[in-house]
């Protein structure tokens, strides 16, 4: 739960379960935390309900 808690207070986020981290947005703002401007966040699907749409956000993180 702590690690959730500093998830959500970082990325300004409310995310419930660290399974629905699966979307790779979350990741994505950590990373854009931590080094703005790598990530083109802008290109992120952050309603993403299908896996296509979990693999394109987690190909953006790898790319970053």
């Amino acid at each position: 739960m702590e690690l959730l808690g500093w998830l959500n207070d970082l990325v300004e986020t409310d995310y419930p379960k660290i399974e629905l981290l699966c979307d790779g947005v979350g990741y994505s703002q950590v990373i854009d935390a931590l080094h703005p401007g790598i990530l083109p966040l802008h290109k992120l699907k952050f309603n993403a309900k299908h896996k296509e749409d979990y693999i394109w956000n987690l190909k953006l993180l790898d790319t970053a």
